[in-house]
């Protein structure tokens, strides 16, 4: 890409100058090998924030440390193009050789000709994020209401269909859902009225409700009505109308309880019901919200699996009983349809030995060993009681004295997680928490366990309720580490995880120093890594190598 300077207009000037959020910024000698387009232009939000950071714009994460490096995707398809903006749910954003936007969608859609016009979209969108009026219809009719209000498509873009009057209204129109923002409240009675002649279930608010008219519903009866309902992968998917167009309620279903339950608010405010986890943490009851966790009630019996466990003989096991009184029943729903991210409970998994036995869950490699049934098992020296799954490949299992395991089916490898099952979720809850607000940044890693005294010097803190005498992780401002002991079938090491490539240098220092014959391998498969290697060896780490 030709250097260039990249030249924001004064209104999307005004406008980043205001925004509430922000992500960390600094200089990193790693820029050194990026284009001069994007780090003019990560230079311009920077400065256009008053240098507070660099922008988040409509949801969109921009920028070298929030995006994770603005690096050069390993897919052919984007090989000549380097990443300058992520979102949780849409398409990602690339820069091609000339400097033009465009989506990671195949075929790619030309976004922007030049990232200051993609910037001057990503703030037309962000103006309306909270807007003095608000709606959301369920089904696609963005098209319909487009002409309603006189408003011209812009096509498909960001990876949704939008409808954009700039300072008036905004329509988006995204899988069963239609979001529409608007600044009068004459535009919003239009849309209100059309709901109403189409027989469309809406929910409504407003910034200031004296001043709205009010909301309108297809059935203001009272209670919840169901209005879609969707069965697919062995779960069903409700959407109830609230009375009086106060919003949604989303419930999935599985096994025949209902697992997760949130409400849609038209302001897109989500609340979640998640089960209460006795001994969890703030961090671990904020990620049952997030994740979401949610309990199949019908598959979780402490006096079932009591039972079972007297008929079959099996003496020393009653940490069976504990894990299933306190996690019995937990899943982790997919926001996609598809299969439970997570299965958790010894009773679930004699309840459903069926479809998990169907799966190969619990297979190992001396399983034929065991003469216990299912979901009894041995792994090598350890032996084990099935009590859960993990996406498509992995098992959690058990051991009599808590500890728990995790089995890798499809590369044949078993490892250890955590002393206890809520000790496994915290550590996972602490993860999410790292990987949300950094990005997935390219670890450093360390073939020996370090030790607390390297934590101690390396200024992070250790996180006591993620922490066990099979794993450790430590916190700081700029580095997170994660300290793995020489335990079951665990290889002792150290994994270094820096916000930025100066730290990781540091960090990197300090482990040869106190390991001198340690080997040191950067992640370079994750994001970040290939400039995080080169930084290392820029600093004179030129023993640090590569790993996938």
């Amino acid at each position: 890409m030709a250097a260039r300077m990249i030249q924001l207009s004064e209104q999307t000037s005004a406008h980043l100058l205001h925004v509430p959020t922000v992500t960390a910024w600094a200089p990193d000698a790693a820029r050194a090998a990026l284009p001069e387009v994007a780090r003019s232009l990560e230079a311009a939000l920077y400065e256009a924030t008053g240098r507070r950071g660099i922008p988040v714009l409509a949801g969109w994460v921009l920028g070298h440390a929030a995006a994770s490096g603005l690096m050069n995707r390993p897919d052919p398809a984007t090989r000549d193009r380097v990443l300058i903006a992520e979102h949780p749910l849409r398409c990602a954003i690339f820069l091609d050789q000339n400097g033009r936007a465009l989506s990671s969608e195949h075929p790619p859609r030309v976004l922007a000709g030049d990232p200051a016009s993609l910037v001057d979209r990503l703030v037309a969108l962000d103006s309306f994020r909270d807007p003095a009026f608000s709606l959301v219809a369920l089904g696609r009719w963005g098209k319909a209401l487009g002409r309603e209000l006189g408003i011209p498509p812009i096509g498909r873009s960001m990876g949704q269909d939008l409808w954009i009057a700039p300072g008036r209204a905004l329509i988006e129109e995204q899988w069963s859902e239609t979001t529409v923002a608007c600044v009068a409240a004459d535009d919003v009675a239009r849309c209100l009225r059309f709901a109403a002649r189409k027989d469309i279930a809406v929910c409504f608010s407003a910034s200031q409700p004296e001043t709205a008219p009010p909301p309108l519903l297809a059935d203001e009866a009272a209670g919840l009505e169901s209005i879609y309902i969707r069965e697919e992968h062995g779960r069903t998917a409700r959407i109830d109308a609230r009375p009086m167009g106060a919003g949604f309620v989303q419930r999935l279903e599985r096994y025949g309880d209902v697992v997760d339950r949130r409400e849609i608010a038209p302001r897109r405010v989500i609340v979640t019901s998640s089960p209460a986890l006795k001994g969890a943490s703030p961090r671990l009851a904020r990620y049952a919200v997030s994740a979401p966790l949610g309990r199949a009630a019908r598959l979780t019996s402490v006096e079932g699996l009591s039972t079972y466990l007297a008929e079959m003989g099996c003496r020393g096991w009653d940490v069976l009983l504990h894990v299933e009184a306190h996690f019995g029943g937990l899943i982790r729903e997919s926001l996609w349809p598809g299969p439970p991210r997570m299965r958790l409970g010894p009773w679930l998994a004699l309840r459903l030995a069926e479809e998990l036995e169907a799966e190969g869950r619990g297979d190992s490699p001396d399983a034929e060993e065991l003469s216990r049934a299912f979901p009894f098992l041995r792994w090598g020296e350890h032996e084990l009681c099935l009590i859960g799954t993990l996406d498509q490949d992995q098992d959690l299992s058990i051991d009599p004295r808590g500890f728990v395991f995790l089995g890798d089916r499809e590369i044949g490898q078993l490892s250890c997680l955590a002393q206890s099952v809520l000790g496994m979720l915290e550590k996972t809850a602490l993860v999410d928490e790292r990987v949300n607000g950094w990005g997935r940044l390219a670890a450093l890693v360390v073939d020996r366990d370090l030790g607390g005294d390297f934590a101690e010097q390396a200024g992070t803190t250790r996180v006591d309720e993620a922490s066990d005498v099979v794993s450790a992780h430590h916190v700081g401002e700029l580095s997170w580490i994660h300290r793995v002991s020489e335990l079951g079938p665990n290889r002792a090491e150290t994994r270094i995880v820096a916000r930025i490539s100066e730290e990781l240098v540091r960090l990197a220092r300090l482990a040869r120093e106190l390991a001198p014959e340690a080997k040191l391998r950067v992640v370079t498969s994750s994001l970040e890594g290939q400039p995080r290697l080169a930084a290392l060896h820029a600093a004179g780490l030129r023993d640090v190598t590569s790993m996938h």
